[in-house]
């Protein structure tokens, strides 16, 4: 197969047509021979058969008158037929009458015929054997037997294989002859498109094309063939031309790719930076815990400077959770976790709470903090009063951090209203402090970077605040803008968007004479909000700090306290408390406990019935952390470190709404 497979077309095209007609000739050989030798046979058998008839009719005298020598005449005939061998004549009873020639009665049988009458058979050499029966006048009076040989049929048909063998030969040549002539008109406009294919192969010249003699199936390759070489062509110059551009493309793109390095080199020192200083700023404060903790242990020291240990450590501990605090809210904007809950609230109580905690620190400097408003203001606006708050206290802290000398102003006011945007509340922070840079001012929005290196090591702090301000005031519909001058100060502006204030009455003489309201609860007897009997609390916490913590500001409180140290007995308390009849007024609930956690503990406790406040504590702050907790069943939400105010005053309202009003 290998072999015929790397022949040439020509010779394909000649051995193909060459057994294509042998084989044709050879089935037809075949047919004729097969043919002729079965009529021959036929032949053969029904000339004998009639010979036999006419002996039998002329012998069926000899054998009624049992005259033998009539009947060796009779066969004797048979002597001019060269094809039959021998005949042998049997009476009625089955015994040999005579034969011809007279030898062969040696080898006929002497009683009886070897076959059946009327029948003949081919014995094993190829003589036809041949009996028929003899009647006169419609009685059976013997029969005869004849043996003819059939050599002469072979040779004939050797004689036919003979001539058809040399017909097929002639034949075979003629054809042979034939397509060596013809298949030029096959084999031509392959090899030349051959030709024209190594042609384009060596010299890569594409405008080369194959000239179309016919109109037939190589016509049509030929023509298929031009215009693919008129693609071909087409997609080289545009190849070439894409080569260009790709050159261009890549040389654009490595520039691309050098400039994102080296961003990212920058961003990663920036981390690294960042990295560096959040870890000096946690172990500022911690050393500072740390370390007065120590000096309380003295117990030679005076009433006074535990106190002033006491006030450093509580100090610190707020520092350290507000940089925890940071670093979590750009965690949560970053995640795109940050959710605004926007209310109707008054700028006027927002800006005086800040005013009041800012002011303090700035007399701490001995530079002057004022608040002032220009124009009209709306009485109540819509929007997240945390988040603005936290805007003001960031802008505000970082004004009073960076100015040593002079003043620090809180402006507020409203944009004016134009075709293409609404009015917007704006609250500037201008300062007379160092100032900034172009460049410091281009980075001074961006996480992990700050305006300058060295601010950290002179004024501390994570450099979070004016990103965490900015992302919060995109979320509020505005914007922070900041210009600046160094050694002269800096304004940095906030504007966000009000909500509709069709309705809103607006103030137009407006001053920070109006006090806030008190940020800070005081301690409330809990047993006041008790019809009966001190207030019973199960608190569900595994840490045993925590445990003694709680309970502590509890019992001070007034509170009877019992602890769970897991889900699972605070679940079984709880329960056991309901049908003791003594049950407990509310269940502070630790989300976060070994055996059962409290998700679980407070889905088991509704699930059996139980309807008393349940209060989740949880040291998970992120968005999304309060709704799973309600979820769960839970009434209220504290996040930890516990405040000691926001639980008392959280416990209180929560009895408040489930103690009913007492009968009329």
């Amino acid at each position: 197969m290998n072999l015929f497979r790397n022949i040439s077309i020509r010779t394909k095209l000649i051995l193909l047509t060459a057994i294509s007609i042998s084989v044709a000739l050879s089935l037809a050989a075949g047919a004729f021979l097969m043919i002729n030798y079965s009529m021959i046979r036929s032949s053969r058998i029904n000339q004998l058969d009639s010979l036999t008839d006419v002996l039998a009719a002329n012998v069926s005298a000899a054998l009624d008158f049992n005259d033998v020598e009539t009947a060796q005449e009779l066969l004797s005939s048979l002597q001019s037929q060269p094809e039959v061998k021998s005949a042998c004549l049997y009476d009625a009873s089955g015994k040999l009458f005579t034969c011809f020639p007279e030898t062969a009665s040696a080898e006929a049988p002497q009683q009886g015929s070897p076959f059946p009458e009327n029948e003949y058979f081919f014995a094993a050499n190829g003589d036809l054997n041949l009996s028929k029966r003899i009647e006169a006048d419609s009685e059976f009076v013997g029969h005869i037997t004849l043996r003819a040989a059939t050599q002469d049929i072979n040779g004939m048909m050797v004689q036919y294989v003979w001539i058809i063998s040399i017909v097929m030969l002639v034949s075979l040549a003629i054809s042979i002859v034939l397509a060596g002539r013809l298949q030029e008109s096959f084999t031509k406009p392959i090899l030349k498109l051959a030709q024209i294919m190594g042609e384009i192969s060596a010299e890569e010249d594409y405008s080369k094309r194959m000239q179309q003699d016919s109109s037939d199936e190589f016509g049509a390759v030929c023509s298929g063939f031009n215009s693919l070489l008129d693609q071909v062509e087409d997609a080289n110059r545009k190849l070439q031309s894409a080569h260009d551009g790709l050159e261009k493309l890549v040389s654009k793109r490595t520039s691309e790719l050098e400039e994102a390095k080296n961003a990212a080199e920058a961003a990663n020192h920036s981390k690294s930076e960042f990295l560096a200083n959040m870890s000096h700023e946690i172990r500022t404060p911690m050393t500072a815990i740390l370390g007065y903790t120590d000096l309380l242990y003295d117990y030679d020291a005076e009433e006074q400077d535990r106190k002033e240990y006491i006030k450093t450590i509580q100090r610190n501990g707020d520092h350290l959770l507000q940089i925890i605090n940071d670093i979590l809210d750009i965690s949560k904007i970053e995640a795109g976790k940050i959710v605004i809950e926007k209310m109707v609230c008054s700028p006027r109580t927002l800006v005086a709470e800040v005013a009041s905690l800012m002011r303090s620190r700035a007399i701490m400097k001995n530079i002057s903090f004022q608040v002032e408003y220009q124009g009209h203001i709306p009485e109540m606006v819509e929007t997240d009063p945390t988040r603005l708050r936290q805007i003001l206290t960031n802008l505000v802290g970082n004004a009073i951090k960076f100015t040593e000398h002079g003043e620090v102003k809180l402006v507020v006011s409203m944009s004016e209203k134009t075709s293409e945007s609404d009015s917007m509340l704006v609250l500037e922070v201008i300062d007379t402090g160092m100032g900034m840079s172009e460049e410091q001012l281009d980075v001074i929005f961006e996480p992990f970077s700050q305006a300058d290196g060295s601010m950290n090591r002179r004024f501390g702090g994570t450099g979070l605040g004016l990103t965490i301000s900015k992302r919060f005031a995109d979320m509020l519909g505005g914007d922070i803008t900041v210009t600046s001058t160094p050694g002269v100060g800096s304004r940095f502006a906030v504007s966000i968007y009000p909500g509709r204030l069709d309705d809103t009455r607006m103030l137009t003489e407006c001053s920070e004479a109006l006090q806030p309201v008190p940020t800070e609860i005081m301690a409330v007897d809990l047993e006041i909000t008790q019809r009966d009997g001190q207030l019973r609390v199960l608190l569900v916490e595994d840490g045993p700090d925590n445990q003694r913590l709680i309970a502590f500001v509890l019992k001070k409180a007034g509170a009877q306290v019992m602890v769970a140290e897991n889900g699972l007995i605070g679940l079984q308390k709880a329960l056991q408390a309901e049908d003791d009849r003594e049950p407990f007024d509310v269940v502070l609930m630790d989300m976060q406990m070994p055996v059962m956690d409290g998700y679980e503990a407070t889905a088991k406790l509704r699930d059996a019935g139980y309807h008393r406040p349940i209060i989740a504590l949880t040291a998970h702050a992120m968005a999304g952390d309060r709704e799973k907790c309600l979820k769960a069943g839970c009434d209220e939400y504290l996040t930890k470190p516990i405040n000691r105010k926001k639980l008392i005053r959280m416990l209180t309202l929560q009895l408040d709404r489930t103690t009913p009003e007492p009968a009329v």
